[in-house]
Formats: structure tokens, sequence, C-alpha cells
């Protein structure tokens, strides 16, 4: 038994190594990408280089950036065939981290909006596809906004407006409900620090939300009705 056990392993290696000796390397493979989009590869930007296995066949997946073009190949790792291409413009390069900074960012959002009070305001600095934006959100009595600007060029590249429903069925306001949710973050926390909204669960009004201070996330739920918290979590931001 032990014999046929160890017979079989052998076979499982060799085979394992011919099949591996007959695979071009990923290098080769990246260099077959660069070839057919014509780029070199000190100009190119790599994200991604791995082997994968696709209908039933083993495949390189190459990634890579050319100033504002992103190139996806998928190339035959026996025979460095390309299976796929997919290219696509995006916004991206090589940027600095230099920012129109939070107050600008603010402005930009606030006078779009044409608004000039707000109820709550949180504004975070956040990176997609390696460009940075600026996440700005505010309410005032009867809107929720969602502005997500440029951080380099101050541009708006994605807006949300909700009308805000409150609650009129009795129960606490959400300036109450606002104050229960400060009773309950650390001390130091205001009401800038909160989005809060109103609506409707199995037919009773709740008002729910987030808030985030001193390096944590809060989602909380609270019964308008009653007053009292239905949800309460909290996370590492």
């Amino acid at each position: 038994m032990k014999k046929i056990l160890l017979g079989a392993m052998v076979m499982m290696l060799a085979t394992a190594a011919l099949f591996a000796a007959g695979q071009i390397t990923r290098e080769r493979a990246m260099e077959i990408a660069l070839a057919d989009a014509g780029v070199s590869a000190e100009g190119a930007s790599f994200v991604r280089s791995h082997l994968d296995r696709e209908r039933g066949r083993e495949v390189y997946d190459i990634e890579f950036y050319i100033d504002n073009m992103e190139y996806d190949y998928e190339i035959d790792a026996a025979t460095g065939e390309i299976l796929s291409v997919d290219r696509d413009a995006e916004y991206w390069g090589k940027t600095s981290d230099a920012t129109i900074g939070e107050d600008e960012a603010v402005r930009i959002a606030l006078e779009d909006a044409r608004v000039d009070e707000t109820q709550s305001m949180r504004v975070r600095l956040d990176r997609d596809d390696w460009r940075l934006e600026y996440e700005v959100e505010f309410t005032t009595a009867d809107r929720e906004y969602e502005y997500t600007i440029d951080a380099s060029s101050g541009r708006i590249l994605e807006t949300d407006v909700e009308r805000r429903t409150v609650s009129t069925e009795g129960g606490i306001t959400i300036k109450e409900a606002t104050a229960l949710v400060l009773d309950r973050l650390p001390d130091g926390a205001t009401a800038d620090d909160i989005r809060i909204r109103s609506d409707r669960d199995d037919g009773r009004v709740v008002y729910e939300g987030e808030a985030w201070y001193d390096g944590y996330e809060y989602e909380f739920e609270i019964d308008a009705a009653r007053g009292r918290f239905t949800d309460w979590e909290r996370e590492r931001w």
C-alpha cells in the first residue's frame, strides 16, 4: 500500500514538473502584454500580474496603466496566446497627494447645493482608483446631500440629494434623537459628527444613521415613539 501511495506521489510531482516546464513565466506574459499594447515596461505601472485558472486552463491575468489608459490582458500560460484584451480610458495617472483642503471641498458642495446653513456635516478624504476624493455629506431641515469631489481639482464627480422624512406621529424629534446619540458617544463629539434620518421599519417610525468620532464609526437605530435604541454598533474606522 505504501509503495502504491509513494508511486502515485512521484507521478503527481513529475506531472507538475512537466506542466510547470511547459508554462511561460510571469515576466514573459508581461512582456507579451506590453508588446501588444505597444508600450515599454518603464512607462507602465503594473497593478496585477498573477497566474489563475479560467475555463479549465492556466492563464495569466495582467493589468497595468499607461497615462490615463487601463489595460487588462488574459494570456494562456502554456502557449503565450493572448486570450482577451480590455482597454479602458481611466482618470488615473501619477498624481501628487496635494489637495484643495476640507474647507474648500465643503465650500464647493454648499455653493452647488445653494445651502447656507446645515444641521450636520461630515467630510472624509478617500482614495478611489488612485484618485483622492473628498466625500462631503450634510443635512438641512428637509434634505440630505452627498457629494464626491476631486481632491486635486475641486471638480464635482457625483451628487446625491434625498428628501428627509420627519415623524409627525408623536414621539421624539430628530433633534432629541441626535441628543440621545451624543449621550452615547465619547466626550467631545458634536452633532456635526452625526448623520441621522427618519425612516419606517415594519410600520414604525425610526431614526437611523451613522456617527464618526475618534477613529470609530457608529451605526444606530432609535425607535421614534419610545426614544429607545433598537440597534447600536461600533467598529474601527
